[in-house]
């Protein structure tokens, strides 16, 4: 908050009373670099805090509305519909819609892989699509831990258990 009222101090007295020497030192002390600049979405996080899990969820829903390329308010929604509103069925669609979108990054894109086989493995009791999406995380991310984990959780699951 503190940075962000300095910011808009800064803009206000370089525009009003500093004219072009203000913008020039404006490029100096506060560039614009391209890339550097992502919008915390704080009020959003507050919300949450507050315990209000759902309106949280609708509001990272929304953002993820306006920024259609960007995998960030995919992800947080899906972790929301995880952890706080017990919905692994819409945490899972959120997820994969996440995992889709060109722009993510490999290390989100492996986040979002090992939650849906969380998922997968734990509420949503399906085995068999753990295993595909372990098959999958191997296959698109080798020479990762991630596909390691994969590999080892694979060997796991396949090994028949030992009677008692």
């Amino acid at each position: 908050v503190a940075t962000l009222i300095g910011y808009l101090v800064g803009k206000a007295i370089g525009f009003v009373l500093l004219g072009t020497f203000g913008r020039a030192a404006e490029s100096i002390y506060m560039p614009r670099a391209k890339g550097t600049w992502s919008s915390s979405h704080s009020d959003v996080d507050a919300m949450q805090a507050r315990g209000d899990h759902a309106g949280a969820a609708r509001a990272w829903e929304a953002i993820a509305l306006a920024e259609p390329a960007n995998p960030w308010p995919l992800i947080r929604a899906a972790e929301l519909h995880e952890r706080a509103l017990a919905a692994p069925d819409r945490a899972l669609e959120f997820f994969r819609r996440a995992r889709v979108l060109p722009g993510i990054r490999p290390e989100q894109h492996r986040y979002v892989s090992q939650k849906m086989i969380d998922l997968h493995l734990g509420p949503l009791h399906d085995t068999g699509r753990a295993l595909v999406e372990l098959r999958r995380l191997i296959d698109q991310h080798p020479g990762t831990r991630e596909a390691q984990g994969a590999r080892l959780a694979l060997e796991r699951l396949k090994k028949p258990p030992t009677p008692p």
